[in-house]
């Protein structure tokens, strides 16, 4: 495989991403999904199969190149991350590292709360918090439900976001424009996905259509790394929110 070859591979895929709607994705998702095609075009040079054929007659074909990038963020999102203890530490490191100040008290690990009902689920008439330690009963009833889920050997709480601080350049959000941006990182789908999905919305107080969703590796410190690059791309206005 050429480096010419992989370059090739790297501007279909980014010609692929772009036709994605409310999604970036970070270079080592793009990077990832270019190996992965170029190795598929050698594959099919085995069989005969030149590079062009897979982009049809005028080189405007790209759905294999939309397949390997669905593919691998798929896989992506459904990567086990078992051993992802703790999900807000993890964001505040990354926007430490950044150099973007967030707004949340040092003290706290905000975590959106599961429904009331599925909180009324894991409460202290399910068997499964009975056997929590005592200290459990002086926790707030969010907090108890976490650490139900812990005790089970459910992983960590659904969803921990952060919000950033507004830069100088930062384009208006809400109806004063001075809302922050939220950073999320959260269960993909369902509250027993294995998988998590990455978000940045404006916090407006209620669901935002100024959203996108970050597609990158299983959230570790470099992946973070990335996502919060995109953060400030979007702080910046360097990247738009859609509306």
């Amino acid at each position: 495989m050429t480096t010419t070859e992989t370059a090739s591979a790297r501007q279909m895929i980014e010609r692929a991403a772009r036709g994605h709607y409310r999604t970036i994705y970070t270079a080592s998702a793009l990077d990832a999904a270019a190996r992965l095609l170029a190795e598929v075009h050698e594959a099919g040079e085995r069989h005969g199969l030149a590079t062009a054929d897979w982009t049809g007659e005028h080189g405007t074909d790209h759905r294999l190149a939309e397949a390997v990038l669905h593919a691998r963020s798929t896989a992506y999102r459904r990567a086990s991350l078992a051993g992802l203890d703790d999900p807000h530490g993890l964001l505040t490191g990354a926007a430490e590292r950044a150099g973007l100040a967030t707004l949340d008290h040092p003290d706290t690990a905000p975590c959106d709360p599961r429904s009331p009902a599925l909180d009324q689920h894991a409460s202290s008439s399910d068997p499964r918090t009975a056997s929590l330690d005592p200290r459990s009963a002086s926790l707030d009833p969010r907090e108890a439900a976490t650490e139900a889920r812990r005790a089970a050997g459910d992983g960590p709480a659904p969803r921990a976001r952060i919000r950033l601080a507004r830069l100088p350049q930062t384009p208006p959000w809400g109806w004063d424009g001075s809302a922050p941006l939220v950073v999320s990182l959260e269960r993909f789908d369902s509250l027993t996905s294995p998988g998590w999905k990455w978000e940045l919305f404006p916090d407006v107080g209620e669901p935002s259509t100024q959203m996108v969703q970050v597609v990158a590796p299983p959230p570790s410190p470099a992946t973070a790394d990335e996502v919060l690059a995109v953060a400030r791309q979007v702080l910046t206005g360097a990247i738009r929110l859609y509306r």
